[in-house]
């Protein structure tokens, strides 16, 4: 048997520690408690943040969707546009064609002229009135149309037609025979010093106080030459002659 509070050997039935002092069957030693200063906590399993494969597989997908119907719509849309801007300037184009004929048209109809050279020819045509017929300085005024009467019906310094200042037209050549127009036409180029190889025309034109031959104006030159009523008033004389069958 030993003693609870110094552990040292008692003689049975001793009634106190010979050592200690402390009675025989009482409270031994007191037992301490000790608490831990920090509880130990099992650490928490991480939770695992994040999609599956499956989610972002499907995320990829529908946004693949999305920027490929954006590119469709917007490819539409710009085509449509491209479609509709090719179409109103096709529109344009036609609109300003028509309107460039209707007034080339009624330029043809209703030809223009310049107050002060429509003056002169009224000047002129009143003075020609006072004149006797067969000395006018203009063929259309006399009489006696037939093939080279023209030859003794206009003076030395006078003029078949004044197509310098005034458009022709097919009522105004109606009636002369294919040589009388010709002579009108001729005589356009040969008011800028067109050099004339045939005899007839060369003698005639050269007897006219106005000409002056020019050997290097050739009828290309003659007509770089021209106003634009000169040019306009050739072509519609050799539209005449090709309509009667002259060219």
């Amino acid at each position: 048997m030993y003693c609870q509070k110094c552990g040292n050997e008692l003689r049975d039935g001793a009634a106190f520690c010979p050592h200690c002092g402390t009675p025989v069957g009482g409270p031994g030693p007191e037992e301490v408690e000790y608490e831990d200063e920090y509880e130990y906590e099992e650490p928490a399993k991480a939770v695992k943040k994040g999609f599956s494969t499956g989610v972002i597989i499907a995320i990829i997908a529908a946004a693949a969707i999305v920027l490929v119907a954006g590119i469709f719509a917007f490819t539409t849309l710009t085509h449509g546009k491209q479609e509709a801007q090719i179409a109103q300037l096709e529109a344009q184009q036609a609109q300003a064609a028509a309107e460039a004929e209707k007034a080339k048209q009624e330029a043809q109809q209703n030809p223009k002229v310049d107050p002060d050279v429509q003056a002169q020819q009224e000047q002129e045509q009143a003075a020609a009135q006072q004149e006797p017929q067969t000395v006018n300085n203009y063929y259309y005024y006399g009489t006696g149309y037939a093939s080279g009467t023209y030859y003794s019906s206009v003076r030395s310094d006078g003029y078949l037609w004044p197509t310098n200042t005034r458009y022709i037209s097919y009522s105004d050549l109606s009636g002369y025979d294919q040589d009388t127009v010709a002579a009108i036409r001729n005589e356009i180029y040969a008011r800028h010093g067109y050099a004339f190889q045939t005899a007839r025309w060369k003698n005639y034109f050269e007897s006219k106080s106005w000409y002056v031959r020019d050997s290097s104006c050739t009828q290309s030159v003659a007509k770089s030459r021209m106003n634009s009523i000169e040019r306009a008033n050739v072509d519609t004389i050799v539209q005449y002659e090709k309509d009667m069958g002259w060219k």
